[in-house]
């Protein structure tokens, strides 16, 4: 939630002149832009930036919010607070951002809609085996990462093996989380980003405009899809992730171009193409009849992405930034103790007064943040 500029400056889009996003107006557009159509669809992940935006918008616009995750236009993965590290995190603080996080959820969605069933973790350098055991423990039903050493991921691409059952835990050698390594990181095909950041050619579905191009789309698409994609997986749903980092400022620009594409593959193909979500892709490749091959209680660390590029200086750097962490952790848990013993009058998850420290704590979780990541301005 915080890299270049602060998570408050990310979420409202101040100190442009470090990074010209802010996360507000991606939701504000988001909304808008699925109202106007009932078939898209839209997955979030992080409830840090999620909860802001609920508590400085008006009611009614929260309501659009728990409108469309009722109707299943949008859907959650994750549900932490941030998507965490998972190399330098400690266990029990990535239990209670993700406790923060759905706590935030359920309270807001109700524990059916609005509860992840899948885990998001596609920017973390490398990932551990305890997160992905603590995920399968919360009940999640599968885990999509991105960032494994290239090595392995070439190996999986080849032999098929990018979705895998984890085995991750040594207590439990049953325990087990369907998990998918995608192979492109988290990014739009190549030539079909949409948004406002990009310049790949917008989707002219009308013969009578300059540009026309659908039968150019079609070849794209095609080629993608079997030239890249087919021959990697052993089955035949394709997953394409459309968006990456703060992408949807402009959501209806996205949008209009998923419409008009969608439109032209299904008149120009026998693709079935549609709007989707990871869980509805989970349900359908678990139900495609594939014997998946296992991954025992391994890590995938380090990280690598290429020969001379092992993400692992961050397992060190900034200690007194990681020593910080873990003295905060510990006091937020000793102020909880208390709070506790004193069995404060109408005093509940959801009003209690260690939450400001909860959310700094959670914040500190995020990849950027206690891997030491984050740049410091001056």
């Amino acid at each position: 939630m915080g890299w270049i500029k602060t998570a408050d400056d990310y979420f409202t889009g101040a100190n442009a002149k470090l990074e010209h996003h802010g996360v507000q107006y991606i939701i504000d557009t988001m909304v808008e832009a699925l109202k106007r159509n009932r078939e898209r669809k839209f997955t979030y992940a992080e409830v840090g930036y999620l909860t802001r935006w609920m508590e400085t918008r008006t009611p009614a616009e929260v309501n659009d919010l728990i409108s469309l995750v009722q109707n299943g236009q949008l859907e959650f993965s994750g549900g932490g607070w941030v998507q965490p590290d998972e190399g330098a995190s400690h266990y029990i603080d990535l239990i209670d951002q993700y406790t923060l996080g759905l706590r935030k959820l359920n309270a807001t969605f109700g524990t059916n809609c609005g509860h992840p069933k899948i885990g998001w973790q596609l920017d973390p350098f490398g990932h551990s085996r305890e997160h992905g055991n603590i995920l399968a423990m919360l009940g999640y039903e599968a885990l999509y990462v991105a960032r494994i050493h290239h090595l392995e991921q070439d190996v999986r691409v080849k032999e098929k093996r990018l979705e895998f059952n984890w085995y991750p835990s040594n207590e439990n050698p049953a325990r087990k989380l369907f998990t998918g390594s995608l192979i492109n990181l988290y990014t739009d095909p190549p030539t079909f980003c949409f948004d406002a950041d990009c310049v790949d050619p917008p989707v002219v579905a009308n013969p009578k405009f300059d540009n026309y191009n659908v039968d150019d789309v079609i070849n794209r698409l095609k080629a993608y899809v079997e030239g890249f994609r087919i021959g990697t997986q052993p089955h035949k749903h394709v997953f394409m992730p459309m968006g990456s980092d703060f992408h949807y400022q402009a959501a209806e620009k996205n949008f209009r171009n998923m419409d008009n594409l969608i439109k032209v593959v299904r008149n120009k193909t026998d693709y079935k193409i549609f709007y989707s979500t990871p869980a509805c892709y989970t349900k359908a490749v678990q139900e495609a009849g594939v014997a998946w091959t296992n991954k025992s209680a391994d890590d995938f660390f380090p990280y690598a992405s290429g020969t001379h590029s092992f993400w692992t200086g961050y397992f060190t750097s900034k200690p007194a930034c990681k020593g910080l962490i873990r003295q905060s952790s510990n006091i937020m848990n000793t102020m909880r103790i208390f709070n506790a013993f004193a069995l404060p009058s109408q005093r509940n998850e959801r009003n209690t007064p260690e939450e400001k420290f909860e959310r700094a704590c959670g914040l500190a979780q995020h990849h950027d943040a206690v891997p030491g990541k984050v740049v410091v301005e001056g």
